[in-house]
């Protein structure tokens, strides 16, 4: 710690005629005296501030689980996923605001990602052999129009 020069001196001249052992004694406790009241000051600020962010975290807490929580519904209806399974959930996680419940809440929505991402995958699938399908008709059908109109221009030529 630094003091200034000035009140090294003020505190020495205000000690003349004293040993410089007591002289230092007496300045290590006012060192001492003026740490501890600095961290006194230092302790209750963070601590204040420990107290503000752990009010804006509940605010946001809140916020955040209702966000996931929508997520989840919107991603078990999407999956139709059956009451009951619904109903577990909810009464284990349900209404509570806490980050144990935010953790939870973020588990089932990694869950129903992934199941839906292989539904996803699985339809896009599906869908792409249904166009390759299709095309496959049309070109048959067009093959065959072609055939019959032929046959039909060969027979009026006869």
């Amino acid at each position: 710690m630094e003091v200034p020069q000035e009140e090294r001196e003020r505190f020495l001249n205000s000690r003349a005629g004293v040993s410089h052992a007591v002289i230092n004694e007496v300045w290590i406790a006012y060192l001492v005296h003026q740490l501890t009241t600095q961290s006194y000051s230092i302790i209750a600020q963070i601590k204040q501030e420990l107290a503000r962010l752990q009010k804006e975290m509940e605010a946001k807490l809140h916020d955040l689980i209702d966000a996931v929580v929508e997520k989840v519904k919107r991603l078990q209806d999407i999956l139709c996923v059956d009451e009951t399974e619904r109903a577990v959930h909810d009464a284990c996680y349900g209404g509570k605001y806490t980050e144990e419940a935010l953790d939870a809440h973020k588990v089932l929505l990694k869950k129903l990602e992934a199941k839906y991402k292989v539904r996803d995958e699985t339809i896009d699938s599906f869908l792409t052999r249904n166009k390759r399908l299709c095309i496959r008709r049309k070109r048959n059908l067009f093959s065959n129009l072609s055939t019959s109109a032929m046959n039909c221009f060969k027979r009026n030529r006869n």
